[in-house]
């Protein structure tokens, strides 16, 4: 069981839902040329994390939610407005 990562404004990053498709590093990386999030580890360690494995509240995200928008599974998804 991975920690969810609550440390950004925008959204929330649960990397036990994640099924490393890829969608979101792709638009982060190719799309936006931002290459905030990527690939980190091998095997059965893989996972999307950011540059540094810092939390996305602490890492260069401009919070453009681009990720959000393209993830297939609910492994990012936008904070609830109260």
């Amino acid at each position: 069981e991975l920690p969810i990562d609550s440390s950004s404004p925008l959204f929330i990053y649960d990397p036990n839902k994640c099924v490393l498709c890829g969608r979101c590093v792709w638009v982060c990386q190719e799309k936006l040329g931002k290459g905030t999030i990527g690939f980190a580890y091998r095997g059965f360690r893989r996972m999307v994390t950011t540059f540094g494995d810092e939390p996305m509240g602490r890492s260069h995200c401009q919070d453009c939610s681009e990720c959000v928008a393209v993830c297939p599974v609910g492994a990012l998804v936008f904070r609830k407005v109260m």
